[in-house]
C-alpha cells in the first residue's frame, strides 16, 4: 500500500486557517444577530406598575420574563415560576400559551383577543449570598389587536347639461352598476353610492352645474377598466355645464370574502387591504381612461364627461366589532384596533369603543351591551 503524503505549503496553510477563522467568525456573527433578535422581543416584568404589553390576534407575541431586568442578571437558586391568567387561574394548559422551564411566556398564534388582561406570575427562589427564600410578582397587561380594516372614499367631478335633466340619473344609475360589477370578480363592494347636483361659480368664467357623485367601492379588475359616457349632441357654445362629483369608498366584503380569506385566516386582514389599496389604484385607472378616452374624442363634446383631475381619494379605517381606536389610551398603539376594555364595547365596524350604560361588561372584546 502506498501512502501518500499531502503536503501544505505555507501559502496553503495561511489559507486554510484564514478560511476557518471565517467561518468561525461568521457563526458567531449570526449567534450575536440571533440574540440581539430575541433580546429585542423580549419583555421583563416590574415589580411596581404592569407591563403594557400589545398583541395581534393569532400571532405569536414577545417574550414575557417572568424576572425584572435586573434580577435576570444575577444569578437566583432553586426558581420556581407560577403564570395565572387574568381570570386567577394556572395557564400552564391553555391551548393559546406557551411556557418554558425557565419561566417565560408566549401567547402563541391562536391567541384571542378575549384572553386580554391582566397576566401576573409569581417567581419563587433563593439567594446566592443568603439562601433566604424570596417571592416576585410581576404582572403584564396584555392587550389583543387588530389592524384595522381599509376603506377607501373617492370623490369625482363630471360636466353635463342641467341640473333637471333625466340623463343624470340615468347616467349615475349605469356608472354604479359598472363599478359594482368590475368589483364583484374581486369578491368586493360598492357601498352608498349618490350624487348631489349643484351651479358652481368658477373664477373667471360662466355658471356651471356641478353635478357630486359619491360612492364606496373596492378591488377593480384592470381588464375591465373601460370609459363609460352618455353621449348627446350639445352647443360648444353652452355656458352651464353640469359637474358630476363623484364620492366613493372601497370596501373589501363583498359577496364571497369570506372563502377568500381561508387560505390567510391569520392575516385576513392584510388580505383584504391589500384588495383595498388595489382598488384604489385601479379606481384611478378607471377615471385616468375617462381623460384619455375624452382626449381622444372627436366631434362635440359628450353631454356628461370626466372633469380631468378632479379624482381625490381618502382612507378610512374601521374595526372588527369588539374592537377600537383610542390615541389617548394606548398612544404606543395609536394605528391599531384594540380589543375594548372591560365595561365598553363595539358593536359594528365603527373605530370606538363605547361605554356601556345598561349592564356591567367584565369581559374584554364585546360586542353588546
Amino acid at each position: 500500500m502506498k501512502t501518500v503524503w499531502i503536503i501544505l505549503t505555507n501559502v496553503q496553510t495561511a489559507s486554510l486557517k484564514y478560511s476557518i477563522w471565517t467561518i468561525v467568525c461568521f457563526l458567531l456573527v449570526v449567534k450575536v444577530l440571533h440574540l440581539g433578535a430575541q433580546l429585542d422581543n423580549t419583555i421583563f416584568g416590574r415589580t411596581t406598575t404592569p407591563v403594557t404589553v400589545y398583541v395581534k390576534v393569532r400571532h405569536n407575541s414577545p417574550r414575557l420574563i417572568c424576572m425584572t431586568e435586573e434580577l435576570a442578571k444575577r444569578e437566583v437558586m432553586d426558581p420556581f415560576f407560577l403564570w395565572t391568567g387574568p381570570d386567577g387561574r394556572n395557564i400552564k394548559d391553555n391551548s393559546q400559551v406557551n411556557l418554558t422551564n425557565t419561566g417565560v411566556l408566549i401567547l402563541n398564534d391562536k391567541f384571542q383577543g378575549s384572553l386580554s388582561g391582566v397576566f401576573t406570575c409569581t417567581l419563587n427562589y433563593r439567594s446566592m449570598k443568603n439562601e433566604k427564600e424570596k417571592f416576585v410578582v410581576l404582572k403584564f397587561l396584555v392587550y389583543g389587536y387588530r389592524d384595522p380594516d381599509f376603506q377607501y372614499r373617492f370623490r369625482s367631478r363630471f360636466i353635463a347639461g342641467d341640473c333637471r335633466d333625466g340623463a343624470n340619473n340615468y347616467f349615475f344609475d349605469n356608472l354604479t352598476v359598472a363599478l359594482k360589477q368590475l368589483v364583484a370578480k374581486l369578491t368586493c363592494r360598492i357601498l352608498n353610492p349618490q350624487f348631489e347636483c349643484h351651479v358652481m361659480k368658477e373664477p373667471g368664467a360662466g355658471l356651471q352645474t356641478n353635478l357630486f357623485i359619491t360612492f364606496t367601492g373596492t378591488c377593480m379588475n384592470l381588464s375591465a377598466v373601460c370609459g363609460l359616457y352618455l353621449i348627446y349632441d350639445r352647443s360648444m357654445k353652452m355656458k352651464f355645464g353640469l359637474i358630476l362629483h363623484v364620492y366613493s369608498a372601497v370596501d373589501p366584503y363583498g359577496k364571497g370574502w369570506e372563502l377568500i380569506c381561508i387560505p390567510y385566516h391569520h392575516d385576513c386582514e392584510d388580505e383584504t387591504n391589500n384588495r383595498a389599496k388595489m382598488a384604489q389604484d385601479l379606481v384611478q385607472i378607471f377615471f385616468e381612461k375617462q381623460a384619455s378616452i375624452l382626449n381622444q374624442y372627436s366631434g362635440k363634446m359628450p353631454l356628461i364627461y370626466y372633469m380631468n383631475g378632479s379624482l381625490t381619494s381618502e382612507r378610512v379605517d374601521s374595526c372588527r366589532p369588539g374592537y377600537g381606536k383610542n390615541n389617548e389610551m394606548h398612544p404606543n398603539c395609536t394605528e391599531c384596533c384594540v380589543v375594548c376594555e372591560p365595561g365598553t364595547y363595539s358593536l359594528d365596524n365603527s373605530v370606538k369603543c363605547v361605554p356601556c350604560k345598561s349592564t356591567e361588561v367584565r369581559i374584554y372584546g364585546a360586542t353588546a351591551c
